[in-house]
């Protein structure tokens, strides 16, 4: 997220005041201490004209990384996410 909005140029105020975000709550996604909402995702992808798709599947990502990234079974989890999605 740090780096759409330093591609931007712009400074955490204008990116928080634009997605009506918090700027410390911003800072801190950015930082990997907390991850969007699903609304904070679309709004922060709106402004970054970035495809929700595409943002929310990083979001979540994000999300499962932070909960579950040190179960040594994540990778078998992830499997089975991918097998009962086909």
């Amino acid at each position: 997220m740090r780096q759409l909005r330093k591609t931007a140029s712009e400074p955490l105020r204008v990116t928080s005041a634009a997605a009506e975000i918090d700027s410390t709550l911003l800072s801190k996604f950015e930082r990997g201490e907390r991850v969007p909402t699903e609304s904070q995702g679309r709004a922060l992808a709106k402004h970054f004209k970035v495809p929700i798709k595409e943002f929310e599947s990083r979001r979540l990502a994000a999300k499962i990384l932070t909960e579950y990234g040190s179960n040594p079974v994540l990778p078998e989890a992830i499997a089975r996410i991918q097998a009962a999605a086909i």
